[in-house]
């Protein structure tokens, strides 16, 4: 949750105009948002404010018509991200950033409940490159996708607590519960004539994303879909709406395969995705194997 809440008050300030970039939605529900009619008036909506800001349009969400902060719970900020999200690959659009607030005036945490920015961009998250390649993770809630991934990212190693999770899990509630709640995105590369791959020091920066993109001859980025199964449309948005060139399923030693695991292997198949399989938490498991 960010400290600094200047971006969302010039927002604010600026306010919805018919030929601008800035759109307020206070909520956005599956049941409402995408059925039919209403899902493409809000796609049409989305993309004329994309042009509108040549290429780049701001989402204040959690706010009234008029700008005043109402505030959703985390679960209600999570749906409105995952139908923003729908909403913008229909359009031909992206989530590049958000970020979140309390809607109290100050140390009420998410009791307030929630206040953010969503900025999108024009095009997909990832263009076709040969030089590129998109990876998604699949697998059960807890099961330590994120963990892998921000170890990878980062090249440092977990602390067993699942520390390196933090870089990709970014809205307050998914730090809190230690779970994800939303689709995350992490890149590393390789520069030709380098002994060791171009890493980030902190994902949440985005001059540490610009960095590797710009030193690195060679990347390779993640989608890191979420385990929770109520979550499971956000996953297959994740798997099925993105460019991805292979799957990474991975799987806790301690517990093994469960249901959501093979579900997700099965919507990589499905996808005719080259598929990884990883075994986390080798550690716990010690010499007892799960059947």
């Amino acid at each position: 949750m960010s400290a600094d809440r200047s971006a969302l008050r010039r927002a604010i300030e600026r306010g919805e105009r018919d030929g601008g970039a800035i759109e307020f939605k206070e909520r956005l529900t599956r049941e409402v948002h995408l059925a039919d009619g209403r899902m493409e008036s809000l796609v049409a909506q989305l993309r004329h404010r994309v042009l509108s800001g040549d290429g780049e349009a701001t989402y204040v969400l959690g706010v009234t018509d008029d700008g005043g902060l109402a505030g959703v719970s985390p679960d209600a900020f999570s749906e409105t991200m995952d139908v923003l999200s729908l909403l913008a690959d229909e359009a031909d659009a992206h989530i590049a950033d958000a970020e979140t607030w309390s809607a109290g005036s100050g140390g009420d945490g998410d009791e307030a409940g929630l206040v953010g920015l969503a900025t999108l961009r024009d095009g997909g998250v990832f263009e076709a490159d040969e030089d590129h390649l998109v990876v998604g993770t699949a697998g059960h809630v807890d099961h330590g996708k994120s963990t892998l991934v921000g170890t990878l990212v980062t090249g440092r190693a977990d602390d067993g607590q699942g520390g390196t999770r933090g870089f990709l899990d970014v809205q307050p509630h998914e730090v809190e519960r230690g779970l994800s709640a939303d689709l995350s995105y992490a890149v590393y590369g390789f520069a030709d004539g380098a002994d060791e791959p171009v890493r980030m020091d902190n994902p949440h920066r985005k001059s540490d994303r610009a960095g590797v993109v710009e030193a690195a001859d060679r990347l390779v980025s993640f989608v890191d879909t979420v385990g929770h199964e109520p979550w499971l449309r956000t996953t297959i948005r994740g798997i099925v709406g993105q460019k991805l060139d292979y799957g990474l399923l991975v799987a806790a030693a301690d517990d093994g395969p469960t249901k959501t695991t093979r579900d997700n292997l099965g919507i990589l198949l499905a996808t005719d995705l080259p598929t990884l399989v990883a075994i986390t938490k080798a550690a716990p498991a010690g010499d007892s194997r799960p059947a």
